[in-house]
């Protein structure tokens, strides 16, 4: 079974696999530069906005949840992928922010 994500990009489709398929031309394999992988810095504990910019400035796309807990509010109390961990630039790394007690 094969699984890949669509995309459609001026006329040709990619499925997220590493290959292009034109109309009328056989699948090739893509030969665009490859992305140096970054590493995950570690935010937890910082406020919401510290932890979007040092994610940011790797390079990273930054999802935000929130939950209570007894951190301090708007503070960083978990993130994924873990700190040190090295990932694609564009990665998502979700973090999740303090709202204080419930």
């Amino acid at each position: 079974m094969l699984v890949g994500a669509v995309f459609i990009l001026g006329g040709a489709v990619g499925f997220g696999l590493g290959y292009v398929s034109r109309p009328g031309n056989p699948s090739t394999p893509t030969t665009g530069a490859s992305q140096n992988p970054v590493t995950v810095p570690d935010v937890s504990g910082l406020t919401v906005k510290a932890a979007t910019s040092s994610l940011s400035d790797v390079g990273l796309r930054v999802e935000v949840e929130q939950e209570h807990g007894s951190a301090q509010t708007g503070t960083v109390i978990r993130q994924a992928p873990a700190a040190g961990t090295a990932v694609d630039p564009g990665t998502a790394a979700q973090i999740v922010v303090s709202v204080g007690p419930n």
